[in-house]
C-alpha cells in the first residue's frame, strides 16, 4: 500500500512539475478594429449618393476572377446610384418608393430557366 501510495505521489509531482515548466500560454492581443470608412455623416442628398457609389463598387472590385460577375455587380451599382441621384433631382432626398420604381432587378442570362415555386 505504500509503494503505491509512494508511485502516485511522485506521479502527482511529476505532472504537477511539468505544468509549471509549462508556464501560461500567451493570449494573442485582439486586434484594432479597421479604420471607419466613414468619417463625416453626409450633410446633402449628393453627398449620400456619392457614398452610396463609394460603398457599392468596394465589394464589386473583390470579382477579379470572374468578370461577368464583376460586371454584374458594377451594373447594379450604377443603376443604384442614377436612381439616387434622380430622386435627389426630383424630390430632394433619396425616397425609397422612387428607388423602388427606377431600380429594376436583373434579368436573367440567357439560356437560363426560372424555377416555379
Amino acid at each position: 500500500m505504500n509503494s503505491l501510495l509512494v508511485r502516485t505521489l511522485a506521479l502527482c509531482v511529476g505532472i504537477s512539475a511539468g505544468w509549471a515548466l509549462a508556464g501560461p500560454t500567451k493570449k494573442d492581443a485582439p486586434k484594432p478594429p479597421p479604420p471607419p470608412k466613414i468619417t463625416k455623416a453626409p450633410e446633402t442628398c449628393k453627398e449620400q449618393c456619392d457614398l452610396l457609389a463609394q460603398m457599392c463598387t468596394e465589394p464589386c472590385a473583390k470579382h477579379n476572377k470572374m468578370p461577368q460577375a464583376k460586371a454584374a455587380c458594377e451594373s447594379n451599382c450604377d443603376k443604384m446610384v442614377i436612381a439616387c441621384d434622380g430622386s435627389c433631382r426630383e424630390k430632394g432626398r433619396i425616397d425609397a418608393q422612387y428607388m423602388k420604381e427606377h431600380i429594376k432587378p436583373p434579368q436573367m442570362p440567357k439560356g437560363a430557366k426560372a424555377e416555379e415555386d
